[in-house]
């Protein structure tokens, strides 16, 4: 399984760093772990884009978790 550790900050200001961190992501067959555990800041954008790439992720057959 790989592990992606995500920004302290998901604002709405961070999104497009979010996205250039999850895309790289988008198509790997292996299982992929979120890591959260520093995240101090999340606003609804960011949530849409975690939530969109794990759908994606789903529909294209990839394992995600956070």
């Amino acid at each position: 399984m790989s592990e992606l550790a995500l920004q302290s900050d998901l604002g709405i200001e961070r999104v497009g760093e979010l996205q250039d961190a999850l895309m790289p992501h988008l198509d790997d067959a292996e299982p992929l772990a979120l890591g959260a555990d520093e995240v101090t800041r999340v606003h609804t954008a960011g949530l849409q884009l975690l939530h969109a790439f794990v759908r994606e992720r789903a529909a294209r057959g990839g394992s995600t978790r956070v």
